[in-house]
């Protein structure tokens, strides 16, 4: 049923013309250079056709294990430990992978000796690496793990059964069908390599050492960073890495509902025990999730009770404990784009600990808090340290304490006197920043903190950059995305993207249904805040239950090859359709943008900042530029 209902899909929906090494196209028609008669491939089950690719079923999942090497060379940026050694082995994957679809689609004259020769230099790396490790008397495999073996042993029998179930003559096989046992075989070569180049060079992770780490936690943190980047396209986050050791109290504004809590787990080095209403605990599901997460309930009198002494008690444990806690101290989601009153919530749970707290101010800067695939910046705010000895009820104290922790927190989040206001510094900080480097995209990140810095100014000087960016704006001028690159970064984005393109069409009729539910759910006519937490939720729902349908389906018609297909189809063609979707609309923007006199605007705009600020635009290129003339006008001019 799966492979029927993805074959007719593909078949009557896609231009063939654009889906070359679709599988899907294998079904009608000849599509490969290949004689049939070619004895290249013909142990493998597929059909050879006449055409440019004789076995196109075979190809595509040969071009997916490539695509895996590269994952496997761009992760080898982030190991602490063996870069080359582990950029090496994704070349080797990628050369395997090209080899394979030179053997199974195009069928050069030196098919075999690609085909052979990437497989065997990739089989000897794999080898190589730990016996030489060993011989240095170092540990052969330092990111090894229980889990992991288990993983990579169920890998490699699901790898070695479609292999010898996928050949020619098999109770199996089926040379028709765009299900291809050795399909599955590429598959799974490639899971086997990504696994065990994971274990050969381990990557970093949150830091374990004190506090409840993520490190306890690998699936809810692998749940929440999958939310993230499914509901978010950019996250821009500043250096978080000090909240790792120690008992922290992190306060952080809340304008998104449930939106902000995801944001922030998704990049804080641990997990953090949130400070939630504890009318959240009155819906069964949501109670589990709480309870999971380590949450703990504040009683407000929503649910009969405003005696928060158990609260208190659990939160100064917790800090005890070396642990982090996440609070919301405007206790309320706000519409308005400015901090509201800060409680004294933090400052005496911090107080009720028998040792030193950090209170750390972070801000969450949401380019639309409400809408699909926007983008969000964290900003690390300043910090307040509670001494152990300070007295919870020591009231004179406890609000001077809460009065520094509100000036950093009003420091590191947006604080604007109105929506317009936003709009306005925004557009200010976005064309400034593109005369500061016009060669890349503006970070949501830096624009954020120019336009606070802007927000920060005197009145008369703050009024004077939102008249003069209105009246940019009044003129039919607008910011947009730049995606400026060399030549040669162009052509590789652009084959990156037509490569991408027929697994994002794939991605785009498997999850159509949770695609267009989540993006009308953040066009319901409800309030911004309540619209930023429906959406999160309505996405891990729908995007869940659609990869769930797809597995399932393949379990019930083909078992473990169906699963290990369905993961492969999923995982490839949501990040293909993701790729292109966003670089499809930034081109588009661009393009539209583009029309009219703006840059001469620009250069009006640009101007009348430098005069009203006396802090020069274009002084420095680079973020390192933008963070200088942020810092430059938040002191002022010399």
């Amino acid at each position: 049923m799966l492979s029927s209902l993805v074959d007719a899909t593909v078949r009557h929906l896609v231009p063939t013309d654009v889906v070359t090494l679709l599988p899907a196209i294998a079904g009608g028609g000849t599509i490969g250079p290949g004689d049939p008669a070619d004895p290249l491939g013909a142990a493998d089950c597929e059909l050879l056709r006449a055409g440019e690719l004789a076995q196109p079923v075979n190809t595509a999942s040969s071009l997916v294990l490539a695509v895996i090497g590269v994952w496997i060379l761009l992760r080898a940026r982030r190991c602490e430990r063996g870069r080359r050694a582990a950029s090496t082995f994704g070349v080797l994957t990628i050369l395997a992978g090209l080899g394979s679809v030179d053997y199974h689609g195009l069928q050069s004259p030196v098919a075999q000796w690609t085909h052979d020769a990437g497989a065997a230099l990739l089989v000897a790396a794999a080898v190589a690496v730990p016996l030489w490790r060993l011989v240095q008397r170092r540990p052969p495999v330092p990111g090894w793990s229980r889990i992991r073996g288990v993983a990579l042993a169920g890998a490699a029998v699901v790898a070695l059964t479609a292999y010898w179930s996928g050949r020619t003559g098999t109770v199996l096989c089926d040379p028709d069908s765009i299900v291809q046992l050795h399909a599955l075989w590429h598959l799974m070569i490639g899971v086997l390599a990504a696994l065990w180049a994971g274990a050969l060079w381990p990557v970093p992770g949150p830091p374990p050492e004190s506090g409840t780490s993520w490190a306890d936690h690998r699936f809810l943190y692998r749940i929440v960073r999958t939310a993230a980047r499914v509901v978010w396209r950019d996250i821009d986050t500043d250096d978080l890495r000090d909240l790792a050791d120690g008992p922290v109290v992190v306060v952080a504004n809340h304008f998104g509902g449930l939106a902000d809590a995801v944001v922030l787990m998704s990049v804080l080095p641990r997990r953090p025990r949130i400070l939630a209403d504890d009318a959240i605990w009155r819906v069964p599901p949501a109670r589990w999730v709480m309870r999971r997460i380590g949450a703990v309930a504040v009683h407000r009198g929503r649910s009969g009770s405003t005696d928060n002494r158990s609260m208190f008690a659990t939160a100064a444990e917790a800090l005890d404990d070396g642990d982090l806690l996440l609070i919301f101290p405007e206790g309320i989601t706000r519409d308005e784009p400015s901090i509201g009153r800060v409680h004294t919530g933090a400052v005496r749970m911090a107080a009720a600990a028998d040792v030193d707290v950090r209170i750390v101010a972070v801000g969450l800067h949401y380019a639309d808090k409400a809408a699909f695939r926007s983008d969000v910046a964290v900003r690390r705010g300043g910090s307040v340290v509670v001494a152990a000895d300070e007295r919870a009820d020591d009231q004179a104290d406890v609000d001077q304490l809460t009065d520094r922790v509100a000036t950093e927190l009003r420091a590191a989040a947006p604080d604007y006197e109105g929506w317009d206001e936003v709009a306005a510094l925004r557009c200010a900080a976005t064309v400034a920043l593109e005369t500061v480097d016009d060669r890349r995209r503006v970070a949501i990140g830096e624009r954020e903190r120019l336009a606070s810095a802007y927000a920060a100014l005197p009145a008369h000087e703050r009024d004077q950059v939102r008249i003069a960016a209105t009246e940019f704006v009044s003129t039919g001028a607008a910011t947009v995305e730049r995606r400026h690159s060399t030549p040669t970064a162009r052509v590789l984005r652009t084959l990156v993207w037509v490569v991408a393109l027929p697994y994002a069409v794939v991605g785009a009729l498997v999850f159509a249904v949770p695609l267009a539910i989540t993006w009308l759910s953040s066009k319901l006519p409800l309030a911004p805040a309540v619209r930023a937490t429906i959406v999160p939720m309505v996405a891990i729902a729908t995007f869940g239950i659609a990869s769930a349908l797809v597995i399932w389906s393949g379990a019930v018609h083909h078992g473990g090859d169906g699963v290990g297909l369905a993961l492969s189809l999923l995982t490839v063609s949501f990040l293909a359709l993701v790729y292109v979707a966003d670089t499809a609309v930034a081109v588009l923007r661009s393009v539209w943008h583009r029309v009219g006199r703006r840059r001469d605007r620009r250069r009006v705009l640009v101007a009348e900042l430098e005069r009203i600020t006396g802090v020069p635009v274009a002084g420095s290129p680079g973020a390192v530029g933008a963070a200088r003339a942020a810092v430059e006008l938040e002191a002022g001019p010399s």
